[in-house]
């Protein structure tokens, strides 16, 4: 028995833990302070506690859950695997996208072992059989969805159809993590005592430095009276080629 609640507690935490860093922090609050995500953690444990016991309590087989999650696997988890891993055009719109594609055509085919009824009747439905092999359909419709929706979004951030501030996921031109790129502001940018460099130097050369070159109608965005480039908001993908138009508004 020690081995076996050695086993669930890990599998509690890991989850949570995944949910408390990988989304909760990165999607939703990225400026969250550690005590904010241990708290998320703890409710989240609680929360992953309860419906693993409720699954626990319902489901009589061990054999049919192992199975159940080798099915998920395949069909929700391989398709963002494949893409993450061999698609660089990849982003979180895409695998969101084809993250809940995948579940609905799957649960659409019905689930005995979690009492779900099948709600879409594929080809050869049959005495309330399914037939069709609706899981390769879901793992090949995810597969398409996360590429298809993931180039459509880059090329509209790209082209700029979408402005920077629309990048909610900080994933395709407004990073979240601009360590590689965002240049640490010295003592002889942020000016000396008498005042020789004002605010204005300062945001002119961080751009400067960001782009690696001057670019003048994204300069007159940032000129202004108290101009200073919001690097906590947004954080421009260095890879984006040089016409792409660099209004935030």
């Amino acid at each position: 028995s020690a081995a076996v609640m050695s086993s669930a507690d890990s599998s509690v935490l890991s989850a949570s833990t995944m949910f408390a860093h990988n989304i909760y922090k990165l999607v939703f609050r990225p400026k969250a302070t550690d005590f904010e995500i241990i708290t998320v953690m703890r409710v989240s444990i609680f929360l992953v506690g309860a419906v693993a016991a409720g699954i626990a309590i319902k489901v009589d087989s061990i054999y049919e859950l192992w199975f159940l999650c080798s099915d998920f696997v395949y069909c929700i988890l391989f398709p963002q695997l494949l893409c993450v891993v061999y698609f660089r055009a990849s982003n979180t719109y895409g695998c969101l996208a084809g993250y809940i594609m995948a579940l609905f055509l799957r649960l659409g085919g019905g689930e005995t072992t979690l009492a779900i009824p099948a709600f879409i009747e594929y080809p050869y439905y049959t005495n309330g059989e399914q037939l069709f092999p609706f899981r390769t359909l879901a793992m090949t419709v995810s597969l398409g969805t996360i590429i298809l929706v993931s180039l459509l979004f880059q090329l509209l951030f790209f082209r700029g159809y979408l402005p920077v501030w629309c990048d909610v996921f900080h994933n395709v031109v407004n990073l979240l993590d601009p360590m590689e790129t965002e240049p640490v502001i010295s003592n002889e940018m942020m000016g000396n005592a008498s005042g020789d460099i004002g605010v204005k130097d300062v945001g002119l050369e961080l751009l400067n430095s960001i782009e690696g070159k001057e670019n003048k109608s994204y300069k007159n965005s940032i000129q202004s009276e108290s101009a200073v480039i919001d690097t906590e908001n947004i954080h421009l993908n260095p890879n984006l080629n040089e016409d792409y138009p660099r209004n935030f508004r």
